[in-house]
């Protein structure tokens, strides 16, 4: 998981909560993954989270090394 980084603006978010946040409020991965987008995108910050991963299989994807 990323983590925040010099990048992040006074008064915004790090990554991580923003995607806890849509883990929490989206049972549905594709569903859960475009609000976690569409949060970064509002905030002006799309390039920052486009390689982490919001849902389990993802996740579980990335630990195996599959992810491309």
């Amino acid at each position: 998981m990323a983590t925040s980084g010099p990048e992040e603006r006074k008064g915004e978010e790090p990554i991580d909560e923003l995607v806890e946040e849509a883990r929490e409020e989206n049972p549905d991965p594709t569903t859960r993954r475009e609000a976690y987008e569409l949060e970064l995108m509002e905030e002006g910050r799309s390039d920052e989270g486009a390689e982490v991963a919001v849902d389990d299989e993802a996740e579980r994807e990335e630990e195996r090394g599959e992810r491309r």
